[in-house]
């Protein structure tokens, strides 16, 4: 190793992956020689002992390809035709960059101050120094140093948290380093210092260029990057791999992960780019001495190398899923030694995210972190896997055969014999171990037969190619690393290969998370044993949650409302009401959840429409939660508390995708139903009001539709329309008794899919036909009908409840553990003064209600905050609005 720079070794460390990588290109291996990938992270004593299981010893990335010196490919390269270059246990590239391209090409000096791997977070400066139990700062110095966490000293700290504001400040766009162009002016511009008034989220509502990795939404950066750059320019180094020649490259990673997030399975994936540049700077002749150019380099191949020590090195296994991409190592026995207090062994897998781009006409794949048109990615070709304890060779020894078995490997030949032998593939094809382990369908690993080999230390390698690549030509190839663990290692396959999915979903959608729309705002009106909820009065609301699409390919789809049994209780207990979804053919809905009884993701079915359109509203007249229990049909009873929430949900419009769904968070309101103070309604839910077409001639139709009978006004209104740049038309509403504009601006055409609410308690919608700016409506809102003599009668229906209160048998709820005692006095009006009395006529508790609830609660305290004791009670209600009082008797039976 020529490194000089410092620090030479750095960690990713946002998640639950740690991952080590070195300046010249040597990957997941620590300083001090330990694995490089332990999870899970923190499930050993962290404070005291060790950071838990290996999941990866080491890895890396190796390439192989024909060298010529001319573009016809007629003119072999000096010395060695296949050249191989690279690393695994030991790396054949050395720290820096190449400076110039061909014959002027050299290699920047290893050992120069900036030739270092750079690393950033872009929330380093909010980590708090004095709060040491949840400060990453802490955390990382605790990798970094490879120490416990007790052992972490306030100097270890202050030099990650300098290493960070150094790297952020000296991040090396000029030699390759990505950063995020908010301005998309093609330059980097640095971003203002981080201070008290500017932090990481001022990057983003600022529009600032900033180090590292987004994808399409730059408002959703990588939290941590890592970037080195190495080259094989150094011909002792090379050949100290597989005793092979250089090819000239230059070789750029780019390494990024998240912390936890929407999608949770960020938390357990990393990312990798590679970025490999032809520049040149190896000799290209044939005499004495050296000439140097660059190489036209043909049949490229480029590998994914991998040591996964799963738990103890000597028992794992090895196989390759094709529809995913992915290699994978997991644990070949039940139980593994290196893990305890409960852990299933893991199961690590290395995906192919996107090979390098050719150029393909109608296609699309990923290039710099963005889709690009015409283009496509190129898949992987091979996976071999190979052991101490397996046949086949491991490349070591002389050029023949070092060289010769990793050209065998990366074209996905068997390794055996040397770069002369004749070329043996497995009758399998070049993808070794592709069933399924789970079924033990197919060609697997871990059985010890001749196909299938015992368990034991493996290495896997997973390849792209043939390419081609001209002098100055640059190919990207992105590697996922993914970990899952379930309740037993072959759940743990299954929960890796879950993660993966989402893991590529997440990389297809150009890095952007997978979100649920928008929660809807919803309003709740209380009638004689009914509730209606409302979603569709606030119109800024609606247009984020259905015309959003989140993570560039989620679409809203409809809405659901739940009852739930407590205001506290999780969605998983809630009982489905009702769905109003698009009519568009998307009616079930399905997505895996994972099962923890099993350890398994399973198949579920997430939303179930009818295909009948959206609605934003509707009436409840039954108890759904009980009518399950008892198969009765059950009505909603006044005065008790229901709870309900209405979700937004969207679908995955990508086919193969994951997640298929997203569901907004719920928003639980809380009603009681009651029979109006003072007043009767004189319309009802549904009802649609009389409309005079006052002027135009157009053939539509405007449906106003009754939603709230109580927020009826008595005024009149009139729509008119307007020309729109945008839409052909948009509404005017003018409640014109009072002279005022109440609605302007909405679209014709939204008000024709769907009824859209307005003031007035109603909703608006627009029948298909045709409307012109001379067509003018004219509506009637009736008011609620409010009188003396209905007042009287509110007055008459004032009651409490229970009544009898007995303390053993009425626990209405649950409070701390124990039984909350009360009685609610219903039917009453805004103001009331209560004063409840004894029979001996001492004050026992007064009152003063001020409020639009028509309930009140009594927790059965007297003033000095006892409870009272059981008897009767004579209850004065005074009605100061309405000069009136209410006497009521209450008995309240105590517990014995």
């Amino acid at each position: 190793m020529r490194v000089a720079g410092t620090p030479s070794y750095t960690a990713l460390s946002i998640n639950n992956i740690n991952m080590w990588i070195r300046a010249d290109g040597l990957s997941n291996s620590s300083p001090s020689g330990d694995y490089g990938i332990r999870y899970p992270r923190w499930s050993g004593d962290f404070m005291n002992s060790s950071f838990g299981p290996p999941a990866v010893y080491m890895d890396g990335l190796v390439w192989g390809g024909k060298a010529y010196r001319d573009s016809a490919l007629t003119r072999p390269a000096p010395g060695q035709l296949i050249r191989i270059g690279g690393g695994e246990f030991v790396v054949g590239t050395q720290a820096g960059r190449v400076i110039g391209f061909g014959s002027v090409a050299q290699a920047e000096n290893p050992q120069a101050s900036d030739v270092r791997v750079v690393r950033i977070r872009r929330d380093y400066t909010e980590q708090d120094g004095t709060d040491w139990g949840s400060s990453a700062i802490r955390w990382d110095s605790m990798i970094i140093n490879e120490i416990f966490l007790n052992s972490v000293t306030g100097t270890m700290f202050f030099s990650v948290f300098q290493q960070y504001e150094k790297d952020w400040k000296e991040w090396p766009v000029n030699k390759g380093a990505p950063f995020i162009d908010r301005n998309a002016n093609g330059v980097f511009d640095p971003p203002p210092p981080f201070g008290m008034a500017f932090t990481a989220e001022s990057l983003i509502t600022g529009n600032f260029d900033e180090p590292g990795v987004a994808g399409a939404d730059l408002s959703k950066p990588a939290d941590q990057v890592i970037w080195t750059v190495s080259n094989d320019l150094d011909t002792t180094l090379v050949r100290s791999f597989a005793n092979s020649e250089p090819l000239g490259l230059e070789i750029q990673r780019t390494i990024w992960g998240y912390k936890s997030r929407t999608e949770r399975l960020l938390e357990n994936v990393y990312f990798v780019r590679y970025r490999i540049i032809n520049k040149g700077g190896v000799d290209t002749s044939e005499a004495l001495g050296t000439q140097p150019g660059s190489l036209w380099i043909d049949s490229l191949y480029i590998g994914q190398w991998s040591d996964s020590d799963v738990g103890a090195p000597g028992n794992d296994v090895a196989g390759f899923d094709t529809l995913l991409s992915l290699g994978f190592t997991y644990n070949g026995e039940k139980t593994d030694d290196q893990f305890t207090h409960g852990f299933a062994p893991t199961a690590v897998g290395y995906d192919i995210l996107a090979g390098p781009a050719l150029l393909s006409p109608g296609e699309s794949g990923i290039v710099g972190f963005r889709r690009q048109q015409n283009v496509r990615n190129t898949p992987a070709s091979a996976f071999i896997s190979w052991g101490p304890s397996d046949p086949l060779q491991s490349p070591e020894g002389a050029y023949e055969t070092n060289a010769g078995m990793w050209w065998k490997a990366l074209r996905g030949f068997l390794m055996y014999g040397d770069i002369n032998s004749p070329d043996v593939r497995h009758p399998n094809g070049p993808f070794m171990f592709t069933g399924d382990p789970t079924t033990l369908t197919g060609w697997v690993d871990g059985l010890g037969t001749p196909n299938s080999w015992f368990p034991g230390d493996k290495n896997t390698l997973a390849s792209v190619g043939p390419l081609q690549l001209a002098p100055g030509d640059t190919v990207e190839l992105y590697v996922g690393v993914v970990i899952g663990q379930g309740a037993d290692r072959m759940s743990s396959l299954a929960v890796m290969k879950a993660n993966d999915r989402q893991m590529q979903s997440f990389f297809d959608r150009e890095l952007q998370p997978a979100a649920p729309p928008s929660s809807p705002v919803v309003t709740t009106s209380a009638l004689d044993r009914e509730i209606i909820l409302e979603w569709g009065l606030d119109h800024a609301a609606i247009e984020r949650t259905e015309t959003s699409i989140k993570g560039g390919v989620y679409a809203f789809e409809g809405y659901t409302v739940y009852q739930l049994p407590s205001v506290t209780a999780h969605l998983s207990e809630a009982t489905r009401v009702a769905t109003f979804d698009k009519p568009n053919g998307i009616r079930y809905v399905k997505g895996d959840v994972y099962d923890y009884t099993s350890g398994f993701y399973v198949s579920t079915l997430l939303q179930t429409g009818s295909d009948g359109g959206i609605r934003r509203s509707l009436r409840i007249d039954r108890d759904m939660i009980a009518q399950i229990q008892t198969g009765e049909p059950t009505p909603l009873y006044n005065g008790k508390e229901y709870y309900f929430a209405v979700t937004a949900y969207n679908v995955n419009t990508v086919i193969g995708q994951v997640p298929a769904s997203m569901e907004s968070t719920p928003v639980v309101v809380r009603v009681k139903p009651r029979i109006p103070f003072g007043q009767q309604v004189t319309t009802k839910y549904g009802d649609t009001l009389a409309v005079d077409h006052v002027a135009g001639l157009g053939k539509g139709s405007v449906a106003p539709i009754v939603v709230d009978p109580l927020l009826g006004t008595g005024d009149s209104y009139r729509l008119t329309f307007q020309p729109s740049a945008v839409d052909s038309l948009t509404l005017t509403i003018e409640n014109f008794t009072r002279n005022a504009i109440i609605v302007s601006g909405l679209k014709m055409k939204d008000l024709q899919e769907v009824s859209m609410g307005v003031p007035g308690g109603i909703h608006i919608g627009l029948s298909v036909g045709t409307f012109s700016e001379a067509d003018t409506f004219e509506y009637n809102i009736p008011a609620p009908s409010a009188n003396r003599a209905l007042e009287n009668e509110s007055v008459k229906r004032i009651g409490v409840f229970p009544n009898p209160y007995k303390a053993e048998i009425s626990g209405w709820t649950m409070y701390g553990g124990r039984q909350r005692q009360y009685v609610t006095f219903n039917n009453l009006p805004q103001r009331a003064v209560i004063r409840i009395f004894n029979l001996a006529g001492h004050l026992v508790r007064m009152f003063r209600k001020d409020d639009a609830s028509q309930f009140f609660e009594w927790d059965l305290l007297n003033e000095d905050g006892w409870l009272v004791a059981s008897g009767i009670y004579i209850c004065h209600i005074d009605l100061p609005d309405l000069g009136s009082q209410k006497v009521l008797k209450l008995a309240i039976i105590s517990a014995q």
